[in-house]
C-alpha cells in the first residue's frame, strides 16, 4: 500500500503540496457534511416534544445542551444548521474547484514535460513514433491520466466522507451500524477482486485504440491526395468505422460493468432500511412513533453510505483502467532514456576550412551497412553536389553531418576537431537546411522565415527574401510579411513555399548550406535566379547540395556520385561527363527518357 501511494505521489511533480492541501480541503468538507446529519438528529427530538435521546452520541448530546431549555435549543440548533450549511456549501464549491484546478496543472504539467522530453529525443528516436501516437501522447493521454487522477481524489473524499459516517452510526445505533457494515463490506468484496484485471485491461485497450486512431487520421490526410486518386473514400470510411466502432462498444461494455456496483449499492440501501425500520418494530419492540427522529437519521446515514460505496467502487474501475495512462505519461515526462545531450562538448561559431567524413560506417537500425568506409570533403567557399541513385545515401549524408545521426563508425572532422567533441546546439546554429519537404508553420512570413534566427532584424528578413526570390512574391500579398500563411502555408505554391524556406535558411547566416533537393519545386526562372545568388553565397560557407537538377550540377566545384552507400565518382560536371561513368549514364538514360535536352537526371 506504502508503495503504492509513493508511486501515486511521484506522479505529482511540483503539485504534491497542492495535493495535500485538496486532501485537508475534503477531510474538512466531510466533518462539515457528516455535522449537517448529525445536527438532524437532536432537533427531530426536541421538535417532537422532549429530549429522550438514544445511543451514545445522543447522551453525549444531553450532556452538553441538556440545561438549555427546549425553546432556545430548538432556535440553536436551527442556527447551527444553517451555520452548517453554509460551510458546506462554501466548502463543496472550494472542493469541486481545488480538484479540478488540481486536475488542470496536472494536465498541464504533464503535456508540458512530455514535449519538452519528446522534442529533445534523438532525432532517430523521433522519426519512430507514429504521428497519431504523437498526438495521443500529448494531449489524450495526459487528459486521460489527469481524469484518472481527479477521481482517485474524489474516492478518498468518499472514503473519508463514508468513514465520517461510519462513525457517526456507530454513536448513534452500533448494532445496526454493524449489520450495514458487513453488508457493505459484502458488496466490496463481491467486486473488488473482478474489477482489478479487467479495468487495466480495458485501459490499455483504450489508450493503444485511441492512439490507431489517431494514426489512421493522420495518415489518411497526409496522403489524401492519393485517397482522392485512387477513389479510396469508401475504403477508408469503412476502415475509419471499424476502428471507432471497437473503441465505442468497448467502453459502453465497460462503463455499464463499471456502473453495476451503484445499482447494487441502491438495493442494498433499499433492504437495509426495510430491514433496519423491521428490525425496530419486530425485535427491539420500541413504538415507531418513539423512534422515528433515529430511524430517519439512521436512512440518510444509510442512504449516504451505500450511495459513497457504489460510487467508490464505480470509480474504481474508471481509476484502474486509467492506470495504464498515468504509467505512460509518467514515463514521457520523466524518463531520459531517449534525449539527446546538446550541451556538452566545445562550442563553435565558425569553421576555418573543411568538414571531412573519414572512413564513414553507419547503417540504420535492424538494416544492412549503408556507409563503409565513406570519405568525403566538403570545402569552403565551394559548392558541393551529392547525386545518387534512389536509397544510396545522399540525404543520410546530411543528415549525419547535422549531426542528427551520432551511432556511426569512423570520424566527421572539422577543421582538426572531431565533430563528436563539438557542442551540438553550437553546431546545428551554423547550419541552414532547406529539405524538398518544406514545412511552414502556421505563422506569418515575417514570422516563418524567424524561426531560422529569431534575432534577425527586419532588413536581415528582407535581404534573405530577396537572396531567395521571395521578396516579390510576399509583397504581393495581402499583408506581405505580416501574411498569415495558414497551415503549412495552404495558400503558397510549392515553388512559393520553398523560397521562403530557402530565406529561413538564409537568414541563420550560416557556415553550412544543405539544399536536399530544395529547387525541385521551382520553375527553371526562378531556380536560375536563386542559383546565381547561391554562388555569390559561396564566399565563406560550406554548401552542400542534395539534387539531380543538371542546372545544379553545373555550378557545383565539386559532384560525389554515391551507388549503394559507395563513393563511386568524383570530380565537376563536365569531368564526370567526360569519364561516362553513372553520372553520363543518368544523363544520357534521362535525356531518352524525356526526348529533349531536360533539367533533371
Amino acid at each position: 500500500m506504502k508503495r503504492k501511494i509513493d508511486e501515486i505521489l511521484s506522479y505529482l511533480g511540483p503539485f504534491r503540496k497542492k495535493s495535500f492541501v485538496v486532501l485537508a480541503i475534503l477531510l474538512f468538507s466531510a466533518i462539515v457534511d457528516t455535522l449537517g446529519v448529525g445536527i438532524i438528529l437532536p432537533l427531530m427530538e426536541v421538535a417532537m416534544g422532549g429530549m429522550n435521546f438514544h445511543g451514545k452520541y445522543t447522551k453525549y448530546i444531553t450532556c452538553v445542551f441538556g440545561g438549555m431549555g427546549e425553546q432556545y435549543l430548538i432556535h440553536f440548533f436551527w442556527i447551527t444548521i444553517l451555520i452548517v450549511m453554509i460551510l458546506r456549501s462554501f466548502f463543496l464549491f472550494l472542493k469541486r474547484y481545488m480538484i479540478f484546478s488540481f486536475s488542470a496543472d496536472m494536465k498541464k504539467y504533464w503535456s508540458e514535460m512530455i514535449m519538452t522530453n519528446i522534442i529533445h529525443y534523438e532525432f532517430k528516436e523521433i522519426i519512430k513514433i507514429k504521428k497519431g501516437d504523437l498526438v495521443t501522447n500529448l494531449r489524450i493521454a495526459p487528459n486521460m491520466a489527469a481524469k484518472c487522477l481527479k477521481e482517485i481524489i474524489e474516492n478518498i473524499a468518499k472514503f473519508i466522507l463514508a468513514g465520517f459516517t461510519l462513525i457517526f452510526m456507530f454513536l448513534v445505533n452500533w448494532q445496526i451500524t454493524g449489520i450495514a457494515l458487513i453488508a457493505g463490506l459484502v458488496l466490496i468484496a463481491g467486486q473488488w477482486r473482478m474489477s482489478k484485471s479487467y479495468s487495466i485491461d480495458v485501459g490499455n485497450r483504450n489508450l493503444k485504440q485511441n492512439q490507431k486512431i489517431k494514426s489512421f487520421v493522420v495518415e489518411t490526410f497526409n496522403g489524401i491526395r492519393q485517397v482522392k486518386s485512387f477513389g479510396m473514400e469508401d475504403k477508408i470510411i469503412k476502415a475509419f468505422k471499424e476502428r471507432v466502432n471497437y473503441l465505442e462498444d468497448l467502453m459502453v461494455k465497460f462503463n455499464v460493468i463499471a456502473f453495476l456496483p451503484r445499482v447494487f449499492g441502491e438495493l442494498v440501501i433499499g433492504i437495509a432500511i426495510v430491514s433496519f425500520i423491521l428490525g425496530y418494530v419486530f425485535v427491539i419492540k420500541e413504538p415507531i412513533a418513539k423512534m422515528l427522529p433515529v430511524i430517519g437519521v439512521m436512512m440518510i446515514c444509510f442512504q449516504r453510505l451505500y450511495f459513497n460505496i457504489g460510487e467508490i467502487l464505480t470509480q474504481r474501475f474508471q481509476i484502474l483502467s486509467g492506470i495504464p495512462s498515468l504509467e505512460l505519461v509518467n514515463q514521457l515526462a520523466t524518463s531520459k532514456t531517449f534525449n539527446e545531450d546538446v550541451n556538452k562538448g566545445k562550442s563553435v561559431t565558425r569553421i576555418n576550412n573543411n568538414v571531412r567524413l573519414n572512413n564513414l560506417i553507419f547503417n540504420y537500425e535492424g538494416k544492412e551497412t549503408l556507409f563503409n568506409n565513406l570519405n568525403l570533403q566538403f570545402n569552403k567557399d565551394h559548392i558541393t553536389s551529392v547525386v545518387g541513385t534512389s536509397g544510396c545515401g545522399k540525404t543520410t549524408v546530411c543528415d549525419i553531418v547535422s549531426s542528427f545521426y551520432k551511432d556511426y563508425n569512423g570520424n566527421i572532422i572539422v577543421d582538426d576537431t572531431d565533430l563528436k567533441n563539438i557542442n551540438v546546439k553550437s553546431w546545428r546554429r551554423m547550419i541552414g537546411h532547406v529539405s524538398q519537404d518544406t514545412f511552414l508553420f502556421n505563422l506569418s512570413v515575417k514570422d516563418n522565415i524567424l524561426c531560422g534566427n529569431e534575432n534577425a532584424s527586419d532588413e536581415d528578413v528582407i535581404n534573405a527574401s530577396i537572396n531567395a526570390g521571395a521578396h516579390e512574391f510576399i509583397n504581393e500579398l495581402p499583408e506581405k510579411y505580416d501574411t498569415l500563411l495558414g497551415e503549412n502555408g495552404v495558400g503558397l505554391s510549392g515553388g512559393q513555399r520553398q523560397r521562403i524556406a530557402i530565406a529561413r535558411a538564409l537568414v541563420r547566416k550560416p557556415e553550412i548550406l544543405i539544399f536536399d533537393e530544395a529547387t525541385s519545386a521551382l520553375d527553371s526562372e526562378n531556380e536560375r535566379i536563386i542559383l546565381e545568388t547561391i554562388q555569390k553565397l559561396r564566399r565563406g560557407r560550406i554548401i552542400i547540395f542534395v539534387s539531380h537538377r543538371i542546372p545544379v550540377l553545373t555550378i557545383a566545384d565539386n559532384i560525389y556520385v554515391l551507388d549503394h552507400g559507395k563513393l563511386v565518382e568524383t570530380g565537376s560536371y563536365k569531368e564526370l561527363l567526360e569519364q561516362k561513368g553513372i553520372l553520363w549514364k543518368l544523363y544520357n538514360n534521362s535525356f531518352e527518357s524525356s526526348g529533349n535536352d531536360m533539367l533533371d537526371l
